[in-house]
């Protein structure tokens, strides 16, 4: 990477030379050549530079608002609402089930807790009382146990359930998933023939999907474990009058096994963190990624356990796709949000308290029509290796800091790494610096930004990948990959 990147720097071009907030290191930073001369020569904005995601409010569609309603019927809209907003609050702070060696792990901490605060020695007791303080840390530590141990469950999605999140998530989840499907549209002019949503839902994918791409579409499969959840969706189509997707729906309860039809666009979207295990939910990825024709697409909430899942199910293709003896099949490449396959810089960096996520800009509905923001994470991989011409811009990944001349932008680079850069006129330009103050929380810099290189960045950057390796070669995860990459 670093060789191609040398290779597109053209005779005449400057390297700028900046510091990095964090750490002592410094990074070379050159905007592109073609995106410089149009903003010199005044032919393009910078807030619309090639890389920005031009991310606006997407509220649920008219059609749509009124499909709900009908759909609804009879149910008291008030109580829906109030039963709704306590369902949004549980699913944001919904946490992946806990695992055999996390619970073990949790219990020996408590037990260690436990046995300190009493301040005995077992050893030193007789027979009787060394019983009787078993019995007392014994009966302490699943007291303990149970209080801060994560309480999973399946939510059961009866009918009324659905309707509760229809009105709490419709808005919010097809403003996220028409911004990052529309990713697709718009920076690799891609249009899909075939779809498949897992974990449909009430359909918010489907629509996003119909709303950019309308009658392409010639198969949309659709697969959900709720019959009730299957019922609304098509319900909400048909009060919608959405005749061509409705059409082109196949609708299941459960996910078909076989790698055969491959899908155009394959989408997991809020779906994961409703998987019982790690175990289920890589064989679900796994399972996704070999029906995935071009791009796979896994959307989760903004939060450290959406993160986390995401993260996990990246690293795990990831992992598959590098093994020597690994099929064609599992071959690809991320193209969104990470510029890079290497380790996600966030999980070994100052910033890993916080997630890697993005906003999406909505209209509350049926709710009083707020404009009101929603954080994601999401991660898109391509089938295939990724082309010798990618572009190589960074990723902004948190909020641009404006100040007085300058410009903070916090990036994912695609040498694996978190650079925070401030951008300033002096040292940077005009163009560069006007390119970075009009850039988004989202957006791709059309810049070269490269790190100068050290002997501890490279000693960082093996230690990453070893620990990549370690992270996703689990034993669920070998379990899970065997059958495919043995």
């Amino acid at each position: 990477m670093r060789k191609s990147l040398l290779h597109q720097i053209s005779r005449g071009r400057q390297w700028s030379v900046c510091a990095l907030r964090y750490g002592s290191s410094t990074t070379k930073v050159e905007l592109d050549e073609s995106v410089r001369d149009l903003i010199e020569s005044t032919e393009l904005n910078p807030k619309r530079h090639p890389g920005a995601m031009r991310n606006v409010n997407n509220p649920l569609p008219e059609d749509l608002q009124v499909a709900m309603i009908k759909t609804l019927g009879d149910v008291s809209k008030k109580i829906l609402v109030d039963q709704a907003r306590e369902l949004c609050k549980y699913l944001h702070s919904r946490k992946p089930p806990m695992e055999e060696d996390e619970e073990h792990a949790l219990v020996s901490r408590i037990r260690e807790e436990v046995t300190e605060e009493l301040n005995v020695k077992l050893e030193d007791l007789n027979d009787s009382m060394r019983e009787h303080y078993k019995k007392v840390i014994a009966s302490k530590v699943e007291q303990i146990a149970k209080q801060r141990k994560y309480n999973w469950q399946q939510i059961d999605f009866t009918r009324h359930k659905g309707l509760q999140y229809m009105v709490a998530r419709s808005a919010r989840e097809y403003a996220i998933n028409y911004q990052v499907l529309k990713e697709l549209k718009t920076r690799f002019q891609y249009t899909p023939k075939t779809f498949f949503d897992f974990g449909s839902g009430v359909g918010s994918v489907l629509w996003a999907a119909e709303s950019l791409w309308g009658t392409s579409l010639k198969e949309v499969f659709a697969v959900d474990a709720s019959s009730h959840m299957n019922d609304i969706a098509r319900e909400m189509l048909t009060h919608a009058d959405r005749k061509h997707l409705k059409n082109v729906l196949f609708q299941r309860q459960f996910l078909p096994m076989s790698n055969s039809p491959k899908y155009d666009v394959v989408v997991s979207s809020f779906s994961l963190l409703e998987l019982p295990s790690v175990g289920a939910r890589l064989e679900t990825v796994l399972n996704l990624w070999n029906k995935t024709g071009d791009f796979l697409v896994l959307i989760e909430f903004g939060t450290m356990a959406g993160f986390k899942v995401i993260t996990e199910a990246r690293d795990f293709l990831l992992w598959g796709m590098r093994k020597k003896s690994a099929q064609s099949c599992m071959k690809g490449h991320v193209v969104s949000p990470c510029p890079h396959d290497k380790k996600c810089p966030l999980q070994s960096s100052e910033e890993s308290s916080k997630p890697c996520n993005f906003s999406a800009t909505f209209t509350s509905f049926p709710q009083k029509p707020l404009t009101k923001k929603e954080l994601y994470s999401y991660v898109i991989l391509k089938k295939g290796s990724r082309p010798a011409n990618d572009s190589h811009w960074p990723r902004i990944i948190r909020p641009v800091l404006l100040r007085h001349k300058h410009a903070i932008c916090r990036m994912c680079t695609p040498e694996g790494k978190f650079s925070e850069v401030i951008f300033t006129p002096n040292k940077h330009g005009k163009a560069t610096f006007r390119c970075a103050k009009q850039s988004k929380w989202g957006d791709r810099l059309p810049m070269s930004i490269q790190d100068l290189p050290n002997d501890s960045e490279t000693n960082l950057e093996v230690h990453n990948l070893q620990d990549t390796e370690r992270d996703v070669t689990t034993n669920t995860a070998q379990q899970v990959v065997h059958h495919v990459v043995k």
